[in-house]
């Protein structure tokens, strides 16, 4: 490898010495305790002012980006936003397993079920990079997600084995009495 890759690598045991990384732990550190202190709604979009950090990291002069997808989230829109954002992925995730469920057995949605795979696999590629990027307003896994929803209509609605996913209607346990009184 080159010298200055290892230079570079050498820097993860030294961190506290390494500007971007206390850059980052110091934004942390400003948007918890912005969240901390709006924890319904958050700082906003762009909280990233000289004035915001002013304000909740005194001894902090320069400002910088969230670096991070849930810290982001949770600077901008609290912990009320942050819930729900976690919980909007969740949900996600948890129809990605239904079409799986649902379509593995199935040839003829067998693209279905590994569109479903995929898109867990993109998803985990998100959560994780996400840790340090900027990426919550990124639209890529929003389209994930819509094709998710997309792909659940058309498995629902047209595979052969849409009957059993349809709820069925039980009979009326006593007969209806009639509207007419006489």
């Amino acid at each position: 490898m080159p010298p200055a890759w290892e230079t570079r690598m050498n820097t993860i045991s030294t961190y506290e010495q390494d500007e971007s990384a206390q850059g980052r732990l110091t934004t942390w550190t400003m948007l918890t305790n912005l969240a901390l202190d709006r924890p319904f709604v958050g700082g906003g979009f762009e909280p990233y002012t000289a004035q915001v950090f002013s304000r909740y990291l005194p001894d902090y002069t320069t400002t910088r980006a969230a670096h991070s997808v849930y810290f982001q989230v949770l600077g901008e829109h609290g912990f009320v936003g942050l819930a729900l954002f976690v919980v909007f992925w969740l949900l996600t995730w948890q129809l990605s397993r239904r079409i799986i469920k649902h379509t593995k057995d199935d040839p003829e949605v067998k693209w279905a079920y590994w569109l479903a795979k995929m898109v867990q696999v993109s998803l985990i590629g998100y959560f994780v990079g996400g840790i340090f990027l900027n990426l919550a307003y990124w639209d890529m896994p929003y389209f994930l997600m819509v094709a998710l929803a997309v792909t659940w209509h058309v498995v629902r609605n047209e595979s052969p084995a849409a009957a059993a996913l349809q709820p069925q209607h039980a009979p009326a346990r006593y007969p209806a009495r009639s509207p007419i009184i006489s």
